[in-house]
């Protein structure tokens, strides 16, 4: 697991790798913030080609309090996979 304290950090972790399979993100983050971080990351997954759901920006999303039930439902219906075991 990664952590990033703003939005700005998340597009540098996502743009030093792509280990990432999922990326949980808070809408109220400080510097740039989740929808901005969202659309930045769209932006780059269009310039690379990757298929995504362009027009809803987000693939899914949660409001807190988040439960763990919540988080692992999301989660397999955005990738298609079942949730890892925490």
């Amino acid at each position: 697991m990664t952590l990033a304290e703003t939005g700005r950090r998340v597009l540098e972790l996502v743009e030093a790798s792509s280990e990432f399979d999922v990326i949980l993100m808070d809408v109220q983050m400080p510097d740039v913030d989740g929808l901005g971080a969202t659309q930045a990351l769209r932006v780059r997954e269009t310039h690379r080609g990757l298929p995504r759901c362009l027009d809803a920006r987000m693939d899914g999303y949660l409001t807190k309090p988040v439960t763990l039930a919540d988080l692992e439902r999301e989660i397999r219906q955005v990738t298609g996979h079942a949730a890892a075991a925490t």
